[in-house]
Protein backbone atom coordinates (compact mmCIF):
# COMPACT_ATOMS: atom_id res chain seq x y z
CA UNK A 1 0.00 0.00 0.00
CA UNK A 2 1.45 3.10 -0.90
CA UNK A 3 -0.46 6.43 -0.83
CA UNK A 4 -3.42 4.65 0.60
CA UNK A 5 -3.59 2.69 -2.27
CA UNK A 6 -2.72 -1.02 -3.71
CA UNK A 7 0.40 -1.10 -5.90
CA UNK A 8 1.58 -4.49 -7.33
CA UNK A 9 4.95 -4.81 -6.49
CA UNK A 10 5.77 -7.68 -8.73
CA UNK A 11 5.78 -8.13 -12.90
CA UNK A 12 3.56 -10.93 -12.28
CA UNK A 13 -0.40 -10.89 -12.95
CA UNK A 14 -2.25 -10.31 -9.83
CA UNK A 15 -3.91 -13.56 -9.15
CA UNK A 16 -7.43 -12.36 -9.76
CA UNK A 17 -6.39 -11.62 -13.58
CA UNK A 18 -5.37 -15.43 -13.71
CA UNK A 19 -8.54 -16.54 -12.05
CA UNK A 20 -10.51 -14.39 -15.01
CA UNK A 21 -8.23 -16.04 -17.68
CA UNK A 22 -8.78 -19.37 -16.82
CA UNK A 23 -12.32 -18.74 -16.54
CA UNK A 24 -13.01 -17.39 -19.83
CA UNK A 25 -10.47 -20.17 -21.26
CA UNK A 26 -12.74 -22.51 -19.34
CA UNK A 27 -15.86 -21.20 -20.56
CA UNK A 28 -14.24 -21.50 -24.57
CA UNK A 29 -13.56 -25.22 -23.42
CA UNK A 30 -16.94 -26.12 -21.94
CA UNK A 31 -18.55 -24.18 -25.04
CA UNK A 32 -16.47 -26.36 -27.91
CA UNK A 33 -17.33 -29.86 -25.45
CA UNK A 34 -20.97 -29.17 -25.94
CA UNK A 35 -21.15 -28.59 -29.25
CA UNK A 36 -18.63 -31.73 -30.16
CA UNK A 37 -21.02 -33.95 -27.92
CA UNK A 38 -24.05 -32.98 -30.23
CA UNK A 39 -21.72 -33.32 -33.26
CA UNK A 40 -21.14 -36.93 -32.28
CA UNK A 41 -24.62 -38.14 -30.78
CA UNK A 42 -25.65 -36.76 -34.05
CA UNK A 43 -23.45 -38.44 -36.41
CA UNK A 44 -23.70 -41.98 -34.34
CA UNK A 45 -27.90 -41.36 -34.76
CA UNK A 46 -27.17 -40.72 -38.42
CA UNK A 47 -25.42 -44.01 -38.72
CA UNK A 48 -28.33 -46.04 -36.97
CA UNK A 49 -30.74 -44.12 -38.99
CA UNK A 50 -29.33 -44.84 -42.29
CA UNK A 51 -29.58 -49.14 -41.31
CA UNK A 52 -32.44 -48.90 -39.77
CA UNK A 53 -35.68 -49.95 -42.00
CA UNK A 54 -38.74 -48.49 -41.65
CA UNK A 55 -41.82 -50.37 -42.84
CA UNK A 56 -43.99 -48.29 -45.54
CA UNK A 57 -47.07 -49.25 -48.12
CA UNK A 58 -44.34 -50.93 -50.69
CA UNK A 59 -41.06 -49.78 -49.32
CA UNK A 60 -38.54 -50.05 -46.78
CA UNK A 61 -37.13 -46.45 -46.35
CA UNK A 62 -34.02 -46.01 -43.59
CA UNK A 63 -35.75 -43.95 -40.91
CA UNK A 64 -33.03 -41.42 -42.02
CA UNK A 65 -35.03 -41.02 -44.85
CA UNK A 66 -38.22 -39.50 -42.96
CA UNK A 67 -38.29 -35.95 -43.59
CA UNK A 68 -38.68 -34.36 -40.36
CA UNK A 69 -35.76 -36.25 -39.01
CA UNK A 70 -33.75 -35.12 -42.32
CA UNK A 71 -34.44 -31.29 -41.73
CA UNK A 72 -33.19 -31.85 -38.07
CA UNK A 73 -29.67 -33.52 -39.73
CA UNK A 74 -29.88 -30.33 -41.88
CA UNK A 75 -30.46 -27.99 -39.01
CA UNK A 76 -27.60 -29.65 -36.81
CA UNK A 77 -25.03 -29.77 -38.89
CA UNK A 78 -25.93 -26.14 -40.00
CA UNK A 79 -26.26 -24.75 -36.60
CA UNK A 80 -23.14 -26.63 -35.13
CA UNK A 81 -21.25 -25.57 -37.86
CA UNK A 82 -21.70 -21.94 -36.94
CA UNK A 83 -21.03 -22.23 -33.76
CA UNK A 84 -17.57 -24.40 -34.60
CA UNK A 85 -16.96 -21.64 -36.80
CA UNK A 86 -17.27 -18.59 -33.92
CA UNK A 87 -16.01 -20.71 -31.40
CA UNK A 88 -12.83 -20.81 -33.16
CA UNK A 89 -12.80 -17.03 -33.73
CA UNK A 90 -13.28 -16.37 -30.19
CA UNK A 91 -10.84 -18.75 -29.34
CA UNK A 92 -7.99 -17.50 -31.18
CA UNK A 93 -8.62 -13.92 -30.40
CA UNK A 94 -8.26 -15.33 -26.97
CA UNK A 95 -5.40 -17.49 -27.44
CA UNK A 96 -3.35 -14.27 -29.01
CA UNK A 97 -4.36 -11.76 -25.77
CA UNK A 98 -2.71 -14.82 -23.51
CA UNK A 99 0.39 -14.94 -25.54
CA UNK A 100 0.94 -11.68 -25.66
CA UNK A 101 0.21 -11.38 -21.86
CA UNK A 102 -3.07 -8.85 -22.16
CA UNK A 103 -6.28 -8.67 -20.31
CA UNK A 104 -9.21 -10.06 -23.20
CA UNK A 105 -10.93 -7.33 -24.01
CA UNK A 106 -14.78 -6.24 -22.67
CA UNK A 107 -15.74 -7.54 -26.41
CA UNK A 108 -14.46 -10.17 -26.31
CA UNK A 109 -15.40 -11.15 -22.77
CA UNK A 110 -18.95 -10.52 -23.98
CA UNK A 111 -18.34 -12.90 -27.07
CA UNK A 112 -16.83 -15.85 -24.38
CA UNK A 113 -20.40 -15.52 -22.95
CA UNK A 114 -22.47 -15.27 -26.01
CA UNK A 115 -20.78 -18.56 -27.18
CA UNK A 116 -21.05 -20.78 -24.04
CA UNK A 117 -24.60 -20.31 -23.66
CA UNK A 118 -25.22 -20.49 -27.30
CA UNK A 119 -23.52 -23.16 -27.95
CA UNK A 120 -24.63 -25.12 -24.60
CA UNK A 121 -28.20 -23.82 -25.36
CA UNK A 122 -28.42 -25.15 -28.94
CA UNK A 123 -26.63 -28.58 -28.29
CA UNK A 124 -29.34 -28.93 -25.47
CA UNK A 125 -32.23 -27.93 -27.65
CA UNK A 126 -31.22 -30.18 -30.69
CA UNK A 127 -30.33 -33.47 -28.77
CA UNK A 128 -33.51 -33.19 -27.62
CA UNK A 129 -35.36 -32.64 -30.79
CA UNK A 130 -33.69 -35.86 -31.89
CA UNK A 131 -34.09 -37.87 -29.00
CA UNK A 132 -38.14 -37.10 -30.00
CA UNK A 133 -37.78 -38.28 -33.48
CA UNK A 134 -35.81 -41.41 -32.96
CA UNK A 135 -37.86 -43.31 -30.07
CA UNK A 136 -36.71 -46.06 -28.65
CA UNK A 137 -33.21 -45.96 -29.91
CA UNK A 138 -32.58 -43.19 -27.31
CA UNK A 139 -33.76 -45.42 -24.78
CA UNK A 140 -30.93 -48.16 -25.59
CA UNK A 141 -27.61 -48.04 -23.42
CA UNK A 142 -24.62 -47.27 -25.74
CA UNK A 143 -26.36 -44.74 -28.21
CA UNK A 144 -24.88 -41.83 -26.05
CA UNK A 145 -28.38 -40.41 -25.22
CA UNK A 146 -27.73 -41.67 -21.95
CA UNK A 147 -24.95 -39.31 -21.13
CA UNK A 148 -27.05 -36.24 -22.22
CA UNK A 149 -27.06 -35.22 -19.01
CA UNK A 150 -23.49 -34.30 -19.68
CA UNK A 151 -24.99 -31.17 -21.28
CA UNK A 152 -27.12 -30.20 -17.82
CA UNK A 153 -23.68 -29.97 -16.95
CA UNK A 154 -22.09 -27.94 -19.26
CA UNK A 155 -24.85 -25.47 -18.53
CA UNK A 156 -23.70 -24.63 -15.62
CA UNK A 157 -19.94 -24.91 -15.39
CA UNK A 158 -17.48 -21.95 -15.78
CA UNK A 159 -20.85 -19.64 -14.87
CA UNK A 160 -24.51 -20.63 -15.05
CA UNK A 161 -25.81 -19.70 -18.34
CA UNK A 162 -28.96 -18.48 -16.99
CA UNK A 163 -26.64 -15.65 -14.91
CA UNK A 164 -24.31 -15.08 -18.26
CA UNK A 165 -27.70 -14.70 -20.27
CA UNK A 166 -28.89 -11.66 -17.83
CA UNK A 167 -26.21 -9.77 -17.49
CA UNK A 168 -25.74 -10.16 -21.96
CA UNK A 169 -29.22 -9.20 -21.65
CA UNK A 170 -29.47 -6.26 -19.59
CA UNK A 171 -26.48 -4.65 -20.69
CA UNK A 172 -27.50 -4.85 -24.03
CA UNK A 173 -23.99 -5.93 -25.26
CA UNK A 174 -25.60 -9.38 -27.19
CA UNK A 175 -27.83 -9.00 -30.05
CA UNK A 176 -28.36 -11.24 -32.91
CA UNK A 177 -28.58 -9.98 -36.58
CA UNK A 178 -28.24 -10.80 -40.19
CA UNK A 179 -26.29 -9.14 -43.07
CA UNK A 180 -27.51 -8.77 -46.56
CA UNK A 181 -26.45 -12.33 -47.77
CA UNK A 182 -28.69 -14.09 -44.85
CA UNK A 183 -25.82 -15.19 -43.22
CA UNK A 184 -26.41 -15.34 -39.39
CA UNK A 185 -23.47 -13.47 -37.64
CA UNK A 186 -23.37 -13.05 -33.60
CA UNK A 187 -22.80 -9.12 -32.85
CA UNK A 188 -20.87 -7.26 -30.11
CA UNK A 189 -21.80 -4.16 -28.76
CA UNK A 190 -24.65 -3.44 -31.55
CA UNK A 191 -22.74 -3.46 -34.38
CA UNK A 192 -18.94 -4.82 -34.04
CA UNK A 193 -18.65 -8.27 -35.51
CA UNK A 194 -16.37 -10.54 -35.16
CA UNK A 195 -15.46 -11.71 -38.67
Amino acid sequence: IQDDKYVQTTSERMRLEVIGQRLLTGRVAVAQAAVRFGKLLFANTRAYSEAKKCWAPGAEPALSEIPQLQALFREAGAKFERLDQFLGLVQSHLSADLQQNAIPSNKLVQAIAVGKVRAVETSIALCFRLKQEVGSYALMGDTGFEHTDFLQCCKFAEGDSRILMQVGTTSREICQSCDTSGEESVSISCGARWQ
